[in-house]
């Protein structure tokens, strides 16, 4: 699961770009509804817990606890084609908002590297 999901981040980050007409979500207010329309229906409780968790905390930019709840995606085998893009998209749209927050907010740079961390232990 873990390869797969860094196959489709890879796919993303190369494919998902501003155009409109990718349908993906471009910010992490948008990452967090996605987010919980698609994990609504979700069969296993702990990953539709984990996406409350993390689209409460794409909304509040709570940067550190978003980033370790979507980091957790990692270890589910469960999760759905659409369930596995929606993770990774918020991901992406996450980093994209580290990136512009870096220099000026502390808690940006935790969770910046928080996501680093948990890329070098995959």
């Amino acid at each position: 699961m873990t390869t797969a999901l860094s196959v489709l981040g890879a796919v993303l980050l190369t494919s998902c770009g501003s155009d409109e007409t990718t349908g993906f979500p471009e910010t992490t207010a948008e990452s967090a509804s996605e987010l919980e329309a698609v994990f609504a229906e979700a069969e296993n409780e702990q990953p539709k817990k984990n996406a409350e968790i993390a689209a409460a905390a794409l909304r509040e930019q709570e940067y550190e606890k978003a980033a370790a709840a979507l980091n957790s995606f990692n270890q589910f085998d469960n999760v759905s084609y659409e369930q596995a893009i929606s993770v990774k998209t918020s991901m992406k749209n996450l980093q994209a908002e580290l990136a512009s927050q870096i220099q000026t907010d502390p808690d940006a740079r935790r969770a910046w590297e928080r996501i680093k961390a948990a890329a070098r232990d995959q």
